[in-house]
Protein backbone atom coordinates (compact mmCIF):
# COMPACT_ATOMS: atom_id res chain seq x y z
CA UNK A 1 0.00 0.00 0.00
CA UNK A 2 2.89 2.62 0.36
CA UNK A 3 3.69 4.20 -2.95
CA UNK A 4 6.76 5.12 -4.44
CA UNK A 5 7.63 8.12 -2.01
CA UNK A 6 6.98 5.45 1.06
CA UNK A 7 3.88 7.08 1.60
CA UNK A 8 0.48 5.11 1.94
CA UNK A 9 -1.30 5.10 -1.03
CA UNK A 10 -5.07 4.56 -0.46
CA UNK A 11 -5.87 4.57 -4.34
CA UNK A 12 -5.56 0.68 -4.09
CA UNK A 13 -9.02 0.45 -2.53
CA UNK A 14 -9.49 -2.45 -3.96
CA UNK A 15 -7.45 -4.55 -1.13
CA UNK A 16 -9.78 -2.54 1.53
CA UNK A 17 -12.77 -3.65 -0.01
CA UNK A 18 -11.95 -7.03 -0.68
CA UNK A 19 -10.77 -7.12 2.82
CA UNK A 20 -13.93 -6.08 4.35
CA UNK A 21 -15.83 -8.72 2.24
CA UNK A 22 -13.81 -11.07 4.26
CA UNK A 23 -14.57 -9.25 7.30
CA UNK A 24 -18.13 -9.49 6.91
CA UNK A 25 -17.59 -13.14 5.39
CA UNK A 26 -16.00 -13.65 8.77
CA UNK A 27 -18.58 -12.15 10.89
CA UNK A 28 -21.75 -14.04 9.45
CA UNK A 29 -20.49 -16.77 8.89
CA UNK A 30 -18.40 -17.40 12.46
CA UNK A 31 -21.04 -15.15 13.89
CA UNK A 32 -18.31 -13.24 15.89
CA UNK A 33 -17.97 -9.62 17.04
CA UNK A 34 -17.02 -6.95 14.67
CA UNK A 35 -13.65 -6.09 16.43
CA UNK A 36 -12.79 -9.99 16.76
CA UNK A 37 -12.92 -10.31 12.88
CA UNK A 38 -10.20 -7.86 12.31
CA UNK A 39 -8.41 -9.57 14.40
CA UNK A 40 -8.52 -13.03 11.90
CA UNK A 41 -8.58 -10.56 8.49
CA UNK A 42 -5.78 -8.35 9.23
CA UNK A 43 -3.26 -10.97 9.91
CA UNK A 44 -4.32 -13.06 7.48
CA UNK A 45 -3.83 -9.89 4.84
CA UNK A 46 -0.27 -9.66 6.13
CA UNK A 47 0.33 -13.35 5.28
CA UNK A 48 -0.63 -12.89 2.29
CA UNK A 49 1.11 -10.01 1.81
CA UNK A 50 4.41 -10.91 3.17
CA UNK A 51 3.80 -14.13 0.79
CA UNK A 52 3.89 -11.84 -2.40
CA UNK A 53 7.04 -9.62 -1.24
CA UNK A 54 8.04 -13.40 -0.21
CA UNK A 55 8.19 -14.86 -4.07
CA UNK A 56 9.03 -11.50 -5.43
CA UNK A 57 5.00 -11.33 -6.73
CA UNK A 58 5.40 -8.69 -9.62
CA UNK A 59 3.52 -5.97 -8.30
CA UNK A 60 2.51 -5.05 -12.49
CA UNK A 61 -0.28 -7.35 -13.43
CA UNK A 62 -1.29 -6.91 -9.27
CA UNK A 63 -2.13 -3.06 -10.54
CA UNK A 64 -3.34 -3.17 -14.16
CA UNK A 65 -6.18 -6.30 -12.68
CA UNK A 66 -6.86 -3.31 -9.50
CA UNK A 67 -7.25 -0.73 -12.59
CA UNK A 68 -8.93 -2.94 -14.78
CA UNK A 69 -11.02 -5.11 -12.82
CA UNK A 70 -13.98 -2.46 -12.51
CA UNK A 71 -14.27 -2.07 -16.14
CA UNK A 72 -13.55 -5.43 -17.02
CA UNK A 73 -16.63 -6.53 -14.61
CA UNK A 74 -18.90 -4.37 -16.03
CA UNK A 75 -18.52 -5.17 -19.69
CA UNK A 76 -18.39 -9.22 -18.51
CA UNK A 77 -21.85 -8.12 -17.21
CA UNK A 78 -23.08 -6.23 -19.86
CA UNK A 79 -22.08 -9.31 -22.58
CA UNK A 80 -23.87 -11.76 -20.06
CA UNK A 81 -27.32 -9.69 -20.24
CA UNK A 82 -26.91 -9.56 -24.24
CA UNK A 83 -26.42 -13.19 -24.35
CA UNK A 84 -29.41 -14.00 -21.95
CA UNK A 85 -27.17 -14.88 -19.13
CA UNK A 86 -25.95 -17.76 -21.16
CA UNK A 87 -22.00 -18.40 -21.33
CA UNK A 88 -21.95 -20.02 -24.69
CA UNK A 89 -23.05 -16.66 -25.88
CA UNK A 90 -18.96 -16.11 -25.56
CA UNK A 91 -18.72 -18.99 -28.17
CA UNK A 92 -21.28 -18.41 -30.16
CA UNK A 93 -19.38 -17.12 -33.82
CA UNK A 94 -15.63 -18.18 -34.94
CA UNK A 95 -14.50 -15.19 -33.78
CA UNK A 96 -15.06 -14.60 -30.56
CA UNK A 97 -14.53 -18.60 -30.33
CA UNK A 98 -10.26 -17.62 -31.54
CA UNK A 99 -10.22 -14.67 -29.37
CA UNK A 100 -10.90 -16.61 -26.24
CA UNK A 101 -8.79 -19.61 -27.36
CA UNK A 102 -5.96 -17.05 -28.28
CA UNK A 103 -6.57 -15.19 -24.48
CA UNK A 104 -6.12 -18.61 -22.91
CA UNK A 105 -2.99 -19.78 -25.30
CA UNK A 106 -1.50 -16.66 -23.87
CA UNK A 107 -2.23 -16.96 -20.08
CA UNK A 108 -1.00 -20.10 -20.43
CA UNK A 109 2.28 -19.85 -21.98
CA UNK A 110 4.32 -18.10 -19.12
CA UNK A 111 2.82 -20.87 -16.86
CA UNK A 112 4.07 -23.09 -19.04
CA UNK A 113 7.27 -21.59 -19.28
CA UNK A 114 7.61 -21.76 -15.40
CA UNK A 115 6.61 -25.36 -14.71
CA UNK A 116 9.46 -26.66 -17.92
CA UNK A 117 12.24 -24.07 -16.14
CA UNK A 118 11.23 -25.99 -13.16
CA UNK A 119 11.46 -29.71 -14.61
CA UNK A 120 14.80 -28.62 -16.04
CA UNK A 121 16.38 -27.35 -12.83
CA UNK A 122 15.66 -30.14 -11.00
CA UNK A 123 16.00 -32.36 -13.59
CA UNK A 124 19.85 -30.77 -14.03
CA UNK A 125 19.87 -30.48 -9.70
CA UNK A 126 19.15 -34.42 -9.74
CA UNK A 127 22.35 -35.09 -12.34
CA UNK A 128 24.32 -33.47 -10.51
CA UNK A 129 23.36 -34.63 -7.44
CA UNK A 130 24.06 -38.54 -9.33
CA UNK A 131 27.21 -36.96 -10.42
CA UNK A 132 28.81 -36.26 -6.95
CA UNK A 133 27.58 -39.57 -5.33
CA UNK A 134 29.55 -40.99 -7.83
Amino acid sequence: MFGVMRVVNLAHGDFAVLAAYLALAVITGLQIPVLWSALIVAPLFGVIGYWLRKLKYPLAPLVVALVLGDSTERELRKALISGGGSPLFFVSSWLSTATLLLAFVLVLIPLVRTLLARRRGATVAAAAAGDAAR
